[in-house]
């Protein structure tokens, strides 16, 4: 692989933020949640520059660091025309739900299916998976057999529907028309939780085992 994925755990809700950087220095990162510090720190250690900000969707523990991002960098910010109303929104981002502190804000870019972000080597193909939000987007290296997935597929799990937002029967449709094509050794990089694989998720999964 071309590019090195560093994951830090953020937030109570323990959100994992991927930053991705590659040798020539460049960065992209996918759910800055929480304070961006941690981010700013690592990114002067490694020196690097940071060229996007993706967000998988509008909660508030996956877009927090957002704002201090961009200003602190010039960094463009992405997300899905239907949860980019949450960057402004602190009572339905939840950040007021749990106290936080929220810089309302908007993004620079919105984001479509199909279409690539991010600076090769670090390019994503756009994938919409809606269902634990409107808005809710996956980003997806076939070369390197990478996916980052935000809230919809955890290992042994699936993102919420109950809340704001949520549709099962929408999440359910997502799972079978984007996720069970996936290779099996297609590596899974959660908003929560540990690493999988599509294989091992079609296997175990109590959610996704009753579609195959």
């Amino acid at each position: 692989m071309s590019y090195e994925i560093k994951r830090i755990v953020v937030t109570d809700l323990m959100t994992n933020c991927y930053l991705i950087h590659d040798s020539s220095g460049n960065a992209v990162v996918i759910d800055p949640g929480g304070d961006a510090n941690h981010i700013l720190a690592f990114l002067r250690r490694q020196n690097l520059k940071l060229c996007q900000i993706l967000n998988t969707h509008g909660h508030a523990d996956h877009i927090m660091g957002n704002a201090a991002l961009r200003e602190a960098t010039g960094a463009p910010i992405a997300i899905h025309p239907l949860d980019a109303h949450l960057l402004n929104d602190p009572l339905r981002n939840a950040a007021s739900l749990f106290g936080w502190p929220f810089q309302p804000h908007k993004p620079d870019h919105e984001l479509r299916e199909g279409e690539i972000v991010g600076p090769a080597p670090m390019s994503f193909d756009v994938v919409h998976t809606p269902g634990h939000t409107p808005g809710s987007c996956s980003f997806l290296d076939r070369e390197y057999g990478v996916m980052f997935t935000g809230d919809w597929i955890f290992k042994n799990g699936i993102g919420r529907w109950d809340i704001p937002g949520g549709d099962y029967d929408t999440l359910m449709r997502s799972v079978r028309d984007k996720f069970l094509p996936l290779p099996g050794g297609m590596k899974i990089h959660p908003g929560h939780g540990d690493e999988t694989t599509a294989g091992a998720e079609r296997k175990r999964n109590p959610f996704i085992v009753p579609l195959i």
